[in-house]
């Protein structure tokens, strides 16, 4: 549901978030609802400001129940440095907001229900936002850490595995939480919007390195010089194989040795992905020479 345009840019409000509000107002409780609504704008306020500083455009901002989403035209996801900046700005921002709240307020002495409120507010979406999954902020701040590592696909492959992972613990731990009564059912309705992210996050890793890596064909000749980052493999393994260990922003060269480690020949970067999306990744890279 979209709410405004600010700078050009759509502020929506989900489905579930538009619900826990409604709640809110239905409960009596109109004030509460302003003050849970300002904090996860807040919170969302700083991933765009650090968002717009690394150069990207912004299409819309959605609002959740415990963040929010900024829909970025670029690739973040490739270039980690960003990702991690990015990411890290929302919870820390939160957390800010709830310390500044609690010590104006402190030192005049009383802190009131809704200084109170925003505080807690604050420090939840913060906190809740630290969670390794995807696509939380935790999440993405563990995918830039483990693609810088590991490269793209291997690491976008082991932050999902370990966002299901975590995922499925507390998906375990609410619904257990629910059956007994200790927490209310409705505390579903955030685990089962996560697990429908992380398998959409899941499923786009591979698709968005090879959309990075076709538009970077552009770029080379647009530019004419890029950064080469070398590889040496044997001739045996294969395409897939060498792909896991693509990382983003550097032109890759993959040097080809035989069994007594003699240079065979030098594959580019451009060979390796059009014989993959012709469904050749399990050709061993003999075969490309």
């Amino acid at each position: 549901m979209t709410i405004a345009r600010v700078f050009g840019i759509r502020l929506r409000v989900n489905i579930l978030f538009f619900f826990l509000l409604v709640l809110y107002g239905i409960a009596g409780l109109p004030a509460e609802a302003v003050v849970i609504f300002a904090a996860v704008v807040l919170h969302e306020l700083w991933h765009v400001v650090v968002a717009l500083g690394h150069g990207f455009d912004i299409d819309e901002v959605e609002l959740l129940p415990f963040g929010g989403v900024a829909r970025l035209r670029g690739l973040i996801e490739v270039n980690p440095a960003a990702e991690l900046s990015v990411s890290a700005a929302g919870p820390l921002a939160s957390f800010a907001i709830a310390a500044i709240t609690l010590g104006l307020f402190g030192f005049c002495g009383r802190l009131g229900p809704y200084a109170r409120l925003f505080a807690l507010s604050n420090m939840a979406v913060g906190s809740f936002n630290l969670l390794p999954i995807i696509p939380l902020d935790g999440g993405r701040i563990m995918r830039a850490v483990l693609v810088r590592k590991l490269g793209f696909i291997q690491g976008s492959r082991s932050c999902a595995r370990v966002s299901g992972c975590v995922l499925a613990i507390a998906s375990a731990g609410v619904a257990a939480g629910a059956l007994t009564g200790l927490v209310s059912p409705i505390s579903l309705l955030p685990i089962v919007f996560l697990f429908f992210a992380w398998k959409r996050e899941r499923a786009n890793g591979a698709y968005i390195l090879f959309r990075y890596l076709i538009r970077r064909e552009s770029e080379i000749l647009s530019d004419r010089i890029m950064a080469v980052q070398q590889l040496v493999a044997t001739k045996d393994v294969t395409i897939r194989e060498v792909l896991h260990h693509i990382s983003p922003q550097r032109y890759h060269l993959i040097v080809v040795l035989d069994a007594n480690l003699e240079t065979l020949g030098v594959i580019g970067e451009k060979q390796l992905l059009d014989s993959f999306l012709a469904g050749n990744g399990d050709v061993p890279l003999e075969a490309l020479l």
